[in-house]
């Protein structure tokens, strides 16, 4: 044992002090005495400091928590956790299935509307080829009328005896060429990029020929 002196010279055996009070009770709330037995109100000793249980020493720097207690509050919040996980994927997936049918219902529309914009442009298309042709048919037809007309009056001779007959042919053919440019001012009027003007110049000189 270790014996303390005090600033008097006076000797202290602190074991001894402390083994002649163990059964006073402590100073504090806990209900205990010097010796570490709890003790009820009228100092009795209910359990024994001996059979107390004993707790285990820290070994983690983690609050005193033993890794069982870590393990243990670890699969708790990762129970708590997952569902939430589960379930937000759920949600992230609906999202994008909704977000890939959205897409291929636009990607559909403007597939539509690209069709029906071709279609319309192979039947205008349609349609202008169509008038141009028939532009070209009358054009030939007239032509080649007065193209006849004229040979026509060109093989027959101007004499006393048929000179009304050839007139009545300068005034067909006249009457034709008329037509002719009629024709060719509704191809300029509809076709602005073909040069009508010089087939329209020499028509005109026919007509003041």
């Amino acid at each position: 044992m270790r014996i303390y002196k005090t600033a008097q010279g006076k000797r202290v055996d602190i074991a001894a002090l402390a083994s002649q009070n163990e059964t006073v009770r402590a100073v504090g709330n806990m209900k205990v005495n010097a010796r570490g037995d709890t003790i009820d109100g009228f100092g009795k000793v209910v359990v024994p400091a001996t059979q107390q249980e004993v707790v285990a020493p820290v070994t983690d720097s983690k609050a005193g928590y033993t890794e069982v207690d870590l393990q243990r509050v670890s699969e708790q919040e990762k129970s708590k956790l997952y569902p939430q996980i589960d379930s937000l994927k759920e949600e992230i997936n609906l999202l994008k299935k909704d977000r890939e049918a959205q897409l291929a219902e636009a990607h559909r529309i403007a597939a539509e509307k690209e069709e029906e914009a071709r279609k319309e442009a192979e039947a205008e298309m349609d349609v202008r080829s169509l008038l141009e042709k028939k532009e070209q048919e009358k054009l030939a037809s007239a032509y080649v009328e007065v193209k006849e007309l004229a040979d026509t009056l060109n093989m027959t001779p101007y004499t006393v005896f048929n000179h009304e007959h050839w007139k009545l042919l300068n005034i067909v053919l006249m009457g034709k060429v008329a037509e002719l440019k009629l024709v060719v001012e509704d191809i300029a009027k509809d076709n602005k990029e073909i040069d009508c003007w010089p087939l329209m110049k020499a028509i005109d000189l026919i007509l003041t020929y």
